[in-house]
C-alpha cells in the first residue's frame, strides 16, 4: 500500500492508473479488521462486521479513485478499484449495487476475459439477476477454470443451488470444492457452509 501510494504521487509515474491500483489497496485494506472471526477464522463477505471496517481508508481509496477518472483510457486496476468502492459504501449486504458490479466486471472482461474473472462476473450475475441466472452464468465459466485447487467455482455453484432450494446438489458441489481446498480455513468455512444446508449426508450421496 506504501508503494502504492508512492508510485501514484511520483512524477514519473503517477498516471491515472497508478491512482487505480492505490485506491483498490486502499479499499481492500480497509476490510482487513472484518475479513476474520474472533477465532481468526475468514468470513464471508456478507457475514463481516462493517463496523470493523477502516473509514479512513475507504475514504482515501475514494479520493484516489476520483482522481483516477482524470485519464482517457480505463485500466484493470479502475474496474477492480470501481467493484471494491462499490462492496466498501454499501451499508448492508442487501444495499449493495450489484448490478454497478457487474457492469464493473463487464468492463473487466474486456481487459481480461480469462476464467477467474468470468466467475467474479458470474457471483455478481448471480446476486443482481437472482440465483438461477447465476447459476447458468457459474456453470457456463466452471470447465474453464483450473482443474485442482481452485475451490471457488464448485463453492459458489453450490451456494446458488441452496438458494434454489437444492440442497443435494448444493452438499455435492460444496465437498467437491472442499476436495480442492488449499488450506484448513478454507476446509473449515466450506464444511459450515455444508453444515448450514441441514441435508442428509446419506441421502445427499444418492
Amino acid at each position: 500500500l506504501r508503494l502504492a501510494r508512492a508510485m501514484a504521487a511520483h512524477p514519473a509515474v503517477g498516471a491515472a492508473d497508478a491512482d487505480a491500483l492505490a485506491a483498490l489497496l486502499c479499499l481492500h485494506a480497509a476490510r482487513l479488521g472484518g475479513r476474520v472471526d474472533g477465532d481468526g477464522q475468514p468470513l464471508l463477505l456478507v457475514e463481516q462486521a462493517r463496523e470493523r471496517w477502516d473509514p479512513g481508508l475507504i475514504g482515501l481509496g475514494h479520493r484516489y479513485l476520483q482522481r483516477a477518472a482524470r485519464g482517457s483510457s480505463l485500466s484493470r486496476w479502475h474496474c477492480e478499484a470501481g467493484i471494491a468502492a462499490e462492496h466498501a459504501t454499501a451499508a448492508s449486504p442487501a444495499r449493495t449495487d450489484w448490478a454497478a458490479i457487474v457492469g464493473w466486471y463487464e468492463r473487466l472482461l474486456v481487459l481480461d476475459p480469462t476464467p477467474v474473472p468470468r466467475l467474479a462476473h458470474a457471483i455478481a450475475v448471480g446476486e443482481a439477476q437472482g440465483a438461477a441466472a447465476g447459476l447458468a452464468a457459474v456453470e457456463a465459466v466452471l470447465p474453464l477454470l483450473p482443474a485442482e485447487r481452485y475451490p471457488f467455482g464448485h463453492a459458489a455453484r453450490g451456494d446458488l443451488l441452496g438458494r434454489l432450494q437444492r440442497p443435494q446438489e448444493a452438499h455435492q458441489a460444496y465437498l467437491r470444492a472442499q476436495a480442492q481446498t488449499r488450506s484448513a480455513a478454507e476446509r473449515a468455512l466450506l464444511a459450515r457452509k455444508i453444515a448450514e444446508l441441514g441435508c442428509d449426508a446419506q441421502a445427499a450421496g444418492g
